[in-house]
């Protein structure tokens, strides 16, 4: 199996459904762009009213996904009716995904922080004067490393989260997973890395256009940004469905 026998045929899905997607996309949007246009409408709780819209922001792209995996899991095309109404399979999608990313970053995060503490450490303790650097790269790129793994071999949780056969959703993808890691990893550079990049570049570019043009560029970088992360959300849902089957339809070694 190849990435890319993945990957073409959940693009191609994005564009063979674009008009059902868009029409499901555009309520989404709506609530997306009202969620990041309000810490900077709002007086005061800054703080609390970007964490509400992010929250939001996770909750309509969780239904986003739950709509799109479910109806590909179903063999249906996605519906806009069925993404007004919420039901346990999108708090499973939603807290299942917040976990393997938790899960996924912890091995870079906390060997960061462990490098960065004993480079300070060093620098400003007994053995002052000495390359730090070296502490860094030998913690934080084995960190790295188990971190791309573990992603990979979690990326089909959102899909087993929600298909009906599964009970176990996450033990179910490790069994699956196993001995497919660099598949899982190359597929997710393919499908979800591209649109992080393109909306990267989009919300780094805000500011600059807010200060020429005022609240029309928030509007517009807010519903392109939004558009890009559902469109992620369609093919790498789409790519993790056929790779889910394919992993379920091979014997076990």
């Amino acid at each position: 199996m190849r990435a890319r026998d993945f990957a073409f045929p959940a693009y191609r899905f994005l564009g063979d459904q674009a008009r059902a997607l868009a029409r499901l996309s555009l309520p989404a949007v709506g609530v997306i762009l009202i969620g990041n246009l309000l810490p900077g409408l709002s007086g005061g709780g800054h703080g609390l009213v970007m964490l509400v819209s992010n929250l939001v922001g996770w909750l309509v792209l969780a239904q986003f996904a739950r709509v799109v995996i479910g109806g590909l899991l179903a063999g249906k095309p996605p519906r806009t009716a069925d993404l007004l109404r919420p039901d346990g399979r999108t708090w499973s999608v939603l807290w299942r995904g917040v976990v393997a990313a938790v899960l996924a970053v912890l091995p870079v995060a906390v060997l960061t922080a462990l490098a960065f503490i004993l480079a300070f450490a060093r620098a400003f303790g007994s053995s002052r004067g000495a390359d730090e650097e070296w502490l860094v790269l030998l913690l934080v790129l084995p960190g790295l490393v188990a971190s791309c793994w573990l992603a990979a071999r979690l990326a089909l949780v959102p899909v087993t989260a929600l298909a009906p056969e599964v009970a176990h959703p996450f033990t179910t993808d490790w069994s699956l997973s196993r001995g497919h890691a660099w598949l899982g990893l190359k597929l997710l550079l393919l499908t979800v890395a591209p649109f992080l990049l393109l909306a990267w570049f989009v919300t780094s570019a805000q500011y600059s256009l807010i200060y020429h043009l005022g609240l029309i560029s928030a509007v517009a970088v807010g519903i392109l940004a939004a558009a890009l992360h559902l469109a992620m959300v369609a093919v790498a849902g789409r790519a993790r469905v056929g790779l889910y089957r394919a992993l379920a339809a091979t014997p076990a070694a």
